[in-house]
């Protein structure tokens, strides 16, 4: 039996952003809606979100997949300056098409046998444009 949620979202983050990011909402959209089984092997899908000042050089953006563990995580930043300038709703959105960004990029980090990445991509695009998290907001430049 397995104790945690397949889809896991977080983030390291300084404290006066940390407020604005709604990780437990985005995370229960993704468990209540899709199972990430129905995909193939990967039975956990972890983002990581760095939100620090572009000088902080620590948290680097990579992607960790472990075949024995059957489990991918990935650290990838957002923009510090979007993030503290702008409401929960907007970094909100900013995750999601962030989110997509990265299923886009996953397959040329990495190598996944018998994961349908396309297919994941595909069902997470449909559910965010159904929560409306896809449409109107401010883009990023």
């Amino acid at each position: 039996m397995r104790f945690f949620a397949p889809f896991a979202v977080t983030t390291i983050a300084y404290e006066e952003v940390a407020f604005k990011l709604p990780l437990i909402r985005f995370m229960d959209i993704l468990n209540e809606n899709l199972r990430l089984d129905n995909y193939g092997v990967i039975e956990g899908l972890g983002v990581i979100f760095i939100i620090k000042p572009p000088e902080n050089k620590i948290h680097e953006e990579g992607v960790v997949y472990s075949r024995k563990y059957k489990d991918i995580r990935i650290l990838k930043r957002l923009p510090w300056d979007f993030v503290l300038n702008h409401d929960e709703e907007a970094v909100l959105h900013l995750m999601a098409r962030t989110y997509l960004e990265i299923l886009d990029e996953l397959p040329k980090q990495r190598k996944i046998k018998d994961f349908d990445l396309p297919a994941l991509r595909r069902d997470v695009e449909q559910l965010f444009n159904a929560q409306g998290w896809l449409v109107g907001q401010e883009e990023v430049g």
